[in-house]
């Protein structure tokens, strides 16, 4: 799979379980009280194209850190191995397996900041994460 995404807003966040990704083509998310939640088409449109890239921490000694990348196409979905990120300017390339994912960062520099940082974090036990000038 090859697949081409505009990130126009960035979500990371970290807890105690782990640490979540999410790059999203829309700006904003439409207003909530202004869906109609019985069409669940206008639900997901209302998020817009989206990826996500989860790392969960293990809940004891006995188990490890998994890896999980969710996509706006659920088929395409699933466990994340052997993972790569290329970070060349403004443009962030995911690797795994026979897939790849190009997104277009058209985000604040500080947002690219704190994704740079994130992805140090996402990647400390496995995985890759380079920077190219």
């Amino acid at each position: 799979m090859n697949m081409k995404i505009e990130c126009k807003r960035l979500s990371i966040s970290e807890d105690d379980l782990g640490l979540q990704i999410v790059f999203y083509e829309k700006e904003k998310e439409e207003d909530p009280e202004s869906l109609d939640y019985s069409n669940i088409t206008e639900v997901v449109n209302s998020i817009g194209s989206y990826l996500m890239i989860q790392r969960s921490y293990p809940e004891d000694e006995f188990e490890k850190d998994y890896y999980y990348i969710e996509l706006t196409d659920f088929d395409e979905s699933g466990d994340l191995k052997a993972f790569i990120f290329t970070l060349t300017g403004k443009k962030l390339k995911i690797k795994w397996e026979k897939n790849l994912v190009e997104i277009e960062l058209n985000i604040y520099e500080k947002d690219i900041e704190d994704l740079i940082e994130a992805l140090k974090q996402f990647t400390q036990i496995d995985g890759q994460f380079l920077i190219e000038k």
